[in-house]
Parts: C-alpha cells; structure tokens; sequence
C-alpha cells in the first residue's frame, strides 16, 4: 500500500528510499498473510499453468486440458490425453471394437490431492489386464455440479477428438 501509495505521488527516488527503508520482514510476512488468504490449501497454480503450456507445446492438448484455480471461471483440472480419449471412443456400445463390452467406472477419491476430490472415469482394459484411467478431474467436491463439469469436459475431449460436435460418451454400462 505504502508503495503503491508513493509511485501515484512521488518520483523514483524517493519511492526506492521508501522501499529500502521499509521493514523486510514486515512485508514477507504480509505477502504470507496474502497467500495463505488466496489459496488456503497452498496450492501452486502457476506450476500446473506452466505443465499445460509445455503439454500445449508439445501437441498434447488434452493432457492438461482445462486448468483454473477457481478465481476466474468454473472449470477444474481436467487431464484426459488423447490415446485415452480414443480408448473412451473405441467403447461405444454400439461400436465394433473389443472395448465395446467394458465397463466405465467413476468414482472420486479424497486422498489424492490435499483439499480436493479427484473425480476419475475408468475402464477395465483386457489386453493390458489392469484398470486404466480415461479422464481425472480435481474438484471442490464431489457434488452434482462437479460431476455434471466432469461428463461436460469428457464429452467436449472426445467430440474434439472424434471431430463430431454430436458424439456422446455411450459405454455399454
């Protein structure tokens, strides 16, 4: 405030006294203050911005789909590549291939990420004999808005990727 307050009345000189004279520790524990006011959980958006920048970069804009720490508009983390998003087009029930009888499973899990719940869609697949992920999102909570987003952005990947503005994600159950 006392800077901001100076750059509005004062020249340069004057403003870099005030800031050499100001109590260091005062003002580190007051951009804490802030911090932890912003992002009560303590959780580095600018990393996971600068991990979808790098995905994008590399032609994997699905990885990191839709990022927002919650301040600006309502989407969560969405991760979903697009060999998963394929994986999930390829168990349509009415389709031929040999995922077509899978299974989706979706659940939300709390340990996974402090202060948040990770919604995941999975499916069983029989070649590799395991369980796979197809899309995870983080989310405040595991309410019907949340899990509305999640189908939303899951349906919006594959459409992308099918390149067909009508698909809808359709397993057999």
């Amino acid at each position: 405030m006392h800077v901001l307050s100076a750059f509005r009345r004062e020249d340069w000189q004057s403003v870099g006294k005030k800031v050499e004279s100001m109590d260091k520790q005062w003002l580190s524990n007051i951009k804490k203050k802030v911090k932890r006011d912003m992002e009560p959980m303590g959780h580095d958006y600018e990393a996971v911005v600068m991990f979808k920048q790098y995905c994008d970069k590399k032609n994997n804009i699905f990885y990191e789909y839709k990022v927002n720490d919650s301040r600006g508009n309502p989407h969560k983390p969405f991760k979903m590549d697009a060999e998963k998003a394929r994986m999930s087009i390829n168990m349509a029930r009415d389709g031929d291939h040999y995922l077509r009888d899978e299974f989706c499973f979706f659940d939300g899990k709390r340990k996974r990420c402090r202060g948040f719940v990770t919604l995941t869609a999975s499916a069983y697949h029989p070649l590799l004999k395991k369980q796979v992920p197809l899309a995870i999102m983080e989310a405040t909570g595991e309410d019907t808005p949340n899990i509305k987003l999640f189908w939303n952005l899951l349906n919006e990947v594959l459409q992308k990727v099918k390149r067909d503005n009508n698909y809808k994600f359709r397993p057999v159950g």
